[in-house]
């Protein structure tokens, strides 16, 4: 079968703290910023001298997708724990049919994506169904996050205070649909509590993660 892998770690935009208020989502660089292209010492910004000090050249923090945790979604039933993932690559192995699609499809799932894109007709569909469990009614799936600092043997140490997740479920209405069809729910958490699509696309933009314009998800067949 073919290897998935996962980047479980968010460059560039990721920070901590996340950013707030009229600049939670985009800032203009000062005009005066130095260079980064350049071998010439950088100027002082905004009248300070800049620290070139050990210290302020440690990694900054940045967000990690620390597990999954998968309830009745696709071929899982049951809640399955997938993780803890490494702080950079985790590859997924196994024979086809064993649900390897599935991790990547459980994120685009608590992501946002409609149900076309993990190669279903329906949210609904998205709910295990097998002979063991033919009647299940909701399928969950649940991110977890932590900002993290790299160090210098190759570990890590989690920025306290900093781990969050993010969780989406649908549930199956039965007869609630157009002529009696089935309908779904689908039910938006952040750290537990009930949440839009909206919030939580917004409080991930915060931690760099661009939902809006899917900048971080590279799936099969796009490279």
């Amino acid at each position: 079968g073919v290897t998935i892998f996962l980047a479980t770690f968010f460059t560039g935009g990721s920070r901590w703290p996340p950013r707030t208020g009229p600049c939670a989502t985009r800032c203009a660089l000062p005009p005066n910023l130095p260079s980064m292209e350049t071998d010439t010492e950088p100027a002082p910004v905004g009248g300070l001298a800049m620290d070139t000090s050990d210290a302020a050249a440690a990694p900054p923090p940045r967000l990690m997708i620390r597990k999954m945790v998968l309830e009745n979604f696709k071929s899982y039933a049951n809640a399955v724990e997938i993780g803890p993932f490494d702080k950079s690559m985790t590859s997924v192995i196994g024979p086809n049919g064993s649900g390897k699609s599935n991790v990547i499809d459980a994120m685009l799932f608590v992501f946002g994506f409609p149900a076309r894109n993990m190669r279903q007709t329906s949210i609904t569909d998205l709910i295990h169904k097998s002979e063991a469990f033919p009647d299940l009614q909701w399928a969950k799936v649940t991110v977890h996050f932590a900002m993290i600092i790299d160090q210098p043997d190759g570990g890590f140490v989690m920025v306290e205070g900093s781990e969050f997740h993010v969780q989406r479920e649908v549930k199956r209405k039965p007869g609630a649909g157009k002529n009696g069809k089935d309908a779904a729910e689908s039910i938006y958490r952040y750290n537990g509590k009930g949440s839009s699509w909206g919030e939580v696309r917004d409080k991930l933009s915060a931690y760099g993660i661009d939902l809006a314009h899917n900048r971080f998800l590279i799936l099969q067949g796009e490279v």
